[in-house]
């Protein structure tokens, strides 16, 4: 079996590179970006624009549609949810309302604990400012509150849940205002009971 040498190859790889470069000659490639067309495309005009709410109103079948959801189900959401207070394994109370489950905000200060290259990236720590500790209180019974003009650029804090609790420095019985846990930063989610305190003394 014969191999061939370096030189042999050498050579082969010579012509092949020549036989490539006199195909592509130049007068190939003009001829090639001649045929070559481009085209200016202009930015389009923005079609859309904002409506505000009512300015469109649904009429024919689809108006019938939203009428017949509004005596059924979806017309009385608020009928089949319920405010409910819960216990959890150490037997302090929390408030639901549905999937959502509501905290006390504790008030808090922003620090950035660390920057990076590039901007505006940190990272961020909250301690808390003027913490306060409540207890549950059953004086009153919770009540859900829907404010459409609250947070405007915050969803959650549109639905709010006032409730009574304990403070536990005064020890006396306070209004608050319960949000969605998500719409906190810093909380206080479960609330401790008297009995839960007795227990622990015994």
């Amino acid at each position: 079996m014969k191999y061939l040498t370096s030189t042999k190859m050498k050579r082969i790889l010579f012509l092949l590179f020549s036989l490539i470069s006199i195909i592509m000659s130049p007068a190939m490639k003009s001829q090639t970006i001649k045929n070559i067309q481009y085209q200016i495309i202009e930015p389009i005009d923005q079609k859309l624009q904002w409506l505000t709410f009512g300015e469109i109103k649904p009429t024919g079948w689809l108006r019938e549609q939203m009428l017949k959801d509004l005596d059924g189900f979806v017309g009385h959401l608020d009928e089949g949810v319920h405010t409910i207070v819960r216990e959890d394994q150490q037997k302090a109370k929390y408030f639901t309302y549905g999937p959502l489950v509501f905290a006390k905000p504790v008030e808090s200060r922003e620090i950035i604990t660390k920057t990076f290259p590039v901007e505006p990236f940190r990272d961020f720590a909250y301690l808390p400012v003027k913490k306060i500790d409540y207890r549950y209180s059953d004086e009153k019974k919770p009540v859900i509150k829907f404010d459409p003009e609250a947070g405007k650029n915050q969803f959650w804090k549109r639905i709010s849940m006032k409730t009574t609790l304990l403070n536990e420095k005064t020890g006396k019985p306070e209004p608050v205002t319960l949000y969605p846990a998500g719409a906190t930063i810093l909380r206080q989610v479960t609330f401790r009971t008297k009995e839960d305190d007795e227990n622990k003394v015994k």
